[in-house]
């Protein structure tokens, strides 16, 4: 519901304390509603901060309202606002946020980037009949400008996540997929590497020339020479454990 404004109300808002006046007289006058529930306004502003609409949006009960931020800047489209800024009353004498109400200010700042509108203000009134010309301003207290830094609502933040995220799992699943790629590779190689040493023995055993052994197989002649060698001590208390090494090491090198 849009307030009626007279002309002396459509000033330019250059301080907190000039809409504090016109809210409080606001709030003063919607006796129908009662002091004792909470009203939430959404005001806006043209580009050189004058006044353009006051909009009573939500009336909640003695300690909440419900908003809906589709809904909260419908008016400010179409009047075509460049500032808004929130406004609402707690019925009893403080003026101090909750953080239901910061949270609520942190959502709707970051919605109102995604359709170019800036939520420059929170203003925060007391009942006027317990605590007079007493308020809460996100602005001078330096919430506004936290809130508008905060990652927890912003487009951008959520979606770089998102990407981030999604980039990482696909980054595991590609890094599993190339190292069993990887690790066939190299299980293969060693196979072949195994299967070259199975038969350079069996030449050897028939007292294949090296050199032939070599172009055969594949493997170096220094490979096979540590191979014969190995392969006379076979039958020594060490030559098993250290044939076995040998043929890991000629493995390795391939």
């Amino acid at each position: 519901m849009e307030i009626k404004l007279s002309k002396k109300e459509k000033i330019k808002i250059s301080y907190t304390v000039d809409l504090y006046e016109i809210m409080r007289r606001i709030l003063l006058r919607e006796e129908r509603f009662g002091h004792n529930r909470e009203h939430f306004w959404v005001v806006g502003l043209s580009e050189e901060y004058m006044l353009l609409f006051i909009e009573l949006v939500a009336l909640g009960n003695e300690n909440k309202f419900l908003v809906n931020p589709n809904e909260v800047f419908q008016l400010a489209i179409h009047k075509r606002s460049t500032y808004v800024i929130l406004v609402h009353n707690h019925p009893g004498s403080s003026a101090k946020p909750s953080e239901a109400d910061i949270d609520l200010t942190d959502q709707l700042v970051h919605a109102a980037e995604m359709i170019n509108l800036i939520v420059i203000e929170h203003l925060i009134l007391c009942n006027p009949e317990l605590a007079k010309d007493k308020f809460y301003s996100f602005t001078a207290s330096g919430l506004i400008k936290k809130l508008q830094k905060s990652k927890k609502y912003a487009v951008h933040y959520i979606e770089e996540a998102k990407i981030l995220k999604r980039g990482k799992e696909k980054g595991k699943e590609e890094g599993i997929e190339i190292g069993t790629a990887k690790g066939k590779k190299e299980g293969k190689k060693e196979g072949k590497i195994e299967e070259k040493i199975k038969i350079a023995r069996k030449m050897l055993l028939k007292k294949v020339k090296t050199a032939d052994i070599a172009d055969f197989t594949g493997l170096s002649e220094e490979q096979i020479t540590k191979l014969s060698e190995t392969k006379k001590k076979i039958f020594s208390r060490k030559g098993p454990l250290k044939y076995k090494r040998v043929v890991a090491k000629i493995a390795k090198k391939k």
